[in-house]
């Protein structure tokens, strides 16, 4: 199984982090800088929205192990309807905050949106699919390392010909990396978790992100109340009698999230 796990390594860097060498290859400087930003704060994205579903790795590997169905179902619904709600709220930050005004401070970076937007959608499949390969290694099986493998050569060879041959540019570097992958990898791992604990994407996502959404008005209430409290006498004196901790507000939060399970 090991070097099963080595050649998922190796076509992950091939379908993320290759990409930087394949940019420089075939676009110009001004348009290899764009890319590059983006593509930091696609990854940067990505990341953040894991976290939180890794928590429930644990769990589902304890129900698995007692042949609990229905915790399986839970950890696998609560954990990706969380990836995907912060997905989508770190790229719309993202997209209407940060980009705009990143040409202030940069002059040279071409704030393109849709190209954004592009890019996150193929690291939003890329890295879902991926979470859902995490609770197949749970259930101590690696089905996908061939369709990895596969995916990555297919991916770099239709981006040697979208951007070499055809000069598609950017374009041609986001299509050709998410194309593949979107033929197999994007939707088959997620349908073979449901067809291992039960349940259907579409149906597992919407309920859980309607149950998260109804819970936000608590999250926010609660975030507050703990984020504002007094200090140690010296720096309340001069501080006043209250502050705002940002770090109380995360703490707070995730807190919330994990008593309402």
């Amino acid at each position: 199984m090991a070097w099963r796990d080595g050649v998922v390594s190796l076509a992950w860097y091939g379908a993320t982090q290759a990409m930087s060498l394949l940019c420089s290859a075939f676009l110009g400087l001004a348009e290899t800088a764009t890319y590059s930003v983006m593509l930091q704060f696609a990854t940067a994205v990505h990341y953040f929205s894991s976290v939180y579903m890794h928590t429930y790795l644990p769990s589902f590997q304890s129900a698995y192990v007692k042949g609990d169905g229905q915790r399986q179902r839970d950890s696998v619904d609560r954990g990706m309807s969380c990836y995907v709600l912060m997905f989508l709220a770190c790229t719309l930050g993202v997209t209407l905050v940060v980009l705009p005004v990143l040409p202030l401070f940069k002059p040279d970076f071409i704030c393109d949106p849709a190209l954004y937007l592009t890019l996150s959608v193929y690291y939003f499949l890329l890295n879902q699919h991926s979470l859902y390969c995490q609770f197949i290694v749970s259930m101590n099986e690696i089905p996908y390392f061939k369709a990895y493998l596969v995916s990555t050569i297919a991916g770099v060879a239709l981006t040697c010909l979208l951007c070499g041959w055809m000069h598609w540019g950017v374009w041609g570097l986001i299509l050709g990396q998410a194309i593949p992958q979107l033929c197999y990898n994007n939707w088959h791992w997620p349908q073979y978790v449901y067809k291992k604990i039960g349940g259907t994407y579409m149906q597992s996502i919407a309920t859980e992100c309607a149950g998260l959404l109804k819970l936000l008005p608590r999250y926010a209430s609660v975030a507050i109340n703990v984020s504002y409290a007094p200090l140690d006498v010296a720096t309340a004196c001069s501080l006043g009698s209250c502050v705002i901790r940002p770090y109380r507000i995360v703490e707070s939060v995730i807190s919330v999230c994990c008593f309402s399970q």
